[in-house]
């Protein structure tokens, strides 16, 4: 089927839910398990974002939180204390001038001073002002910010190195972005690694103290020691090339945060390093990599094994996607001696796959005959739009039915039973009458909403396999690793996936994105602290801004209309996908030759 069919049939079907008159009466349930009764409750990000700056904020003076009366936008009055701390982007010409315009305090002349450029450290500049009576004047647009250091750094520069790792772009990108502005470029490359690394200490030490907050916050909404968490895993790039990896560890609790991470590579030192015995002692060879490959190469087993000395916390319970790899390494790594450790399937992942095991029986049958002389797909029967509506079903069955076992098999497979009803042997008497359209509509029809007994008959396997006491004993009390996705996007942001980067680069991302998730960006204050760089009202302001957009992007929606505008969303998205696709002069799908 090609993509302007496709879109065409769900065209259809959304806008017959959409311009129904009644609302009740819905063709994909909704997947809420908890509705909102109050429009006004807290959004994750907001819960987080309180705690954080409860912390940064209530030991700051009042005219720093407090907010400026005086609009962002240019042409505006403002207050005039509102620029007298803040950086200003100057050109070097209107200093000249200014010197000139004021008077020398030694003969007490103006416009008689020589400019000179004494030294540049990339955006710092040491001016010197020489007037005719021999008088200088000694100007310097950097402080410094680390005296201990050999290097003259200063806080300009810095800021420059934390801004680009901000935005995801180093030093080539800043160089561009300054030759856009007609600014020099930054720093030299050597000394450029060196702000990298004095960045790299102080945003990990950040970022640990920010996870220590974090295991204290879990270790009282469990009011236990022992916790249960989502780990999850993330390349650099997509496929078996990258080199870089990184495994999360977040607490399961309200709101979720970053315990841990671990930023790991496909190519080790020490594995590298055991080729030197490999010659000499082959047995030995093989015995220390295996047992360094268990130890020490799995970020999850490292992660777990250091729970304890590190938050005084034992993982007991954890929720992750379908691979059972990490589990086995985890189980056999016994981080916890003789305790077992429960593992717990992520619901979006196990319902998917639903999906993943119909559209493996529809490409198994092919265009092979069933028993009633027609294939298992086409119009009416097992197509996309039935297989992503199964899916659905499966997964709020088991969202709506997370506590109860056998709740949750019945409503898993009502949707069989629903689709295999005919007029004559109607089997609905699992399905929830609030759902069910046979419950809602008096005219309601088997034929245009069922499959035929003999497409029924080839998916039940599926069911068979995924409604088992077993299978769906790996979702109970389970959750979803959602919370793992969105630390992710965080980090990518930061350390964009479509170029390369060294694995210092990586590290210093996760750790941003570690303290931005947890704290918010008001939890930059720290890294501002510890490196000794003031702290001025514009920043304040900015950091404060950016984090409440992110809550009011982020706000809950009217549980009433959620679903309904999600639904609108869509139907105007494959609108334009359908007309862009009616446009195109170059159409692409199967069976369709230039």
């Amino acid at each position: 089927m090609s993509r302007h069919r496709k879109n065409k049939y769900k065209l259809k079907e959304l806008a017959a839910c959409h311009q129904s008159p009644r609302e009740d009466i819905s063709p994909i349930p909704s997947t809420q398990t908890n509705p909102m009764t109050n429009t006004t409750a807290r959004s994750t990000i907001e819960k987080k974002l309180i705690s954080s700056y409860q912390r940064h904020l209530a030991s700051s003076s009042t005219d720093d939180i407090e907010e400026s009366s005086s609009s962002d936008d240019e042409g505006t009055s403002v207050d005039l204390d509102e620029y007298s701390d803040v950086n200003l982007i100057a050109n070097i010409q209107n200093i000249l001038f200014l010197g000139n315009a004021m008077n020398c305090s030694k003969c007490n002349v103006n416009g008689e001073y020589n400019f000179k450029v004494t030294k540049r450290l990339g955006l710092s500049y040491y001016i010197s002002f020489t007037c005719s009576c021999g008088n200088v004047i000694r100007l310097s647009t950097g402080n410094r910010i680390s005296s201990s250091t050999k290097t003259q750094m200063t806080d300009l520069n810095m800021l420059g190195v934390l801004a680009g790792s901000l935005v995801g772009i180093h030093r080539r990108g800043i160089q561009k972005f300054f030759g856009a502005m007609g600014i020099l470029p930054p720093v030299q490359i050597e000394y450029y690694k060196c702000y990298e690394d004095l960045l790299h200490k102080s945003i990990e030490k950040v970022a640990e103290k920010s996870k220590e907050t974090a295991a204290d916050e879990a270790r009282k909404y469990y009011n236990s020691n022992d916790i249960t968490v989502s780990i999850d895993g993330t390349w650099l790039t997509q496929g078996f090339s990258s080199l870089h990896r990184v495994g999360t560890i977040l607490s399961v609790a309200d709101p979720p945060k970053v315990l841990d991470h671990e930023v790991s590579s496909r190519h080790c030192s020490e594995c590298a390093g055991l080729l030197a015995v490999k010659d000499s002692d082959g047995e030995l060879y093989s015995q220390l990599l295996e047992e360094h490959l268990k130890c020490s190469c799995e970020a999850m087993v490292a992660m777990f094994g250091r729970s304890v000395a590190k938050h005084n916390l034992r993982y007991t319970a954890y929720i992750a996607d379908g691979d059972t790899r990490n589990h086995i390494n985890i189980t056999q790594s016994k981080p916890y001696g003789e305790l077992s450790i429960e593992r717990k399937q992520c619901i979006n992942h196990f319902s998917k796959r639903m999906r993943t095991r119909l559209s493996c029986i529809k490409k198994k049958y092919g265009r092979t005959y069933l028993s009633d002389n027609k294939t298992i797909g086409g119009k009416g029967r097992l197509d996309d739009a039935k297989i992503y509506r199964l899916q659905v079903y499966f997964g709020k069955a088991i969202r709506d039915n997370n506590n109860d076992l056998e709740k949750m098999k019945q409503a898993a497979w009502a949707a069989w039973f629903h689709m295999v009803s005919t007029d004559k042997s109607p089997l609905h008497d699992l399905c929830e009458p609030g759902h069910c359209k046979l419950y809602l509509d008096f005219d309601y029809e088997h034929e245009s909403h069922s499959l035929p007994p003999a497409v029924c008959d080839a998916i039940k396997p599926a069911y068979d396999d995924l409604c088992r006491d077993e299978s769906l004993q790996q979702v109970l009390h389970g959750r979803t690793t959602n919370a793992n996705e969105s630390f992710h996007r965080i980090i990518w942001s930061l350390c964009t996936k479509k170029k390369k980067h060294i694995r210092k680069c990586v590290q210093i991302a996760t750790n941003l994105a570690t303290i931005i998730y947890n704290e918010g960006f008001i939890g930059l204050i720290s890294i501002y602290k510890s490196l000794g760089i003031s702290i001025n009202a514009a920043l304040l302001k900015m950091l404060k801004k950016i984090d409440h957009k992110r809550i009011k992007e982020n706000r809950p929606l009217d549980p009433a209309n959620c679903l309904k505008q999600r639904r609108k969303r869509r139907f105007i998205r494959l609108e334009k996908e359908n007309k862009a696709t009616q446009n195109d002069p170059y159409k692409y799908g199967a069976g369709i030759s230039g």
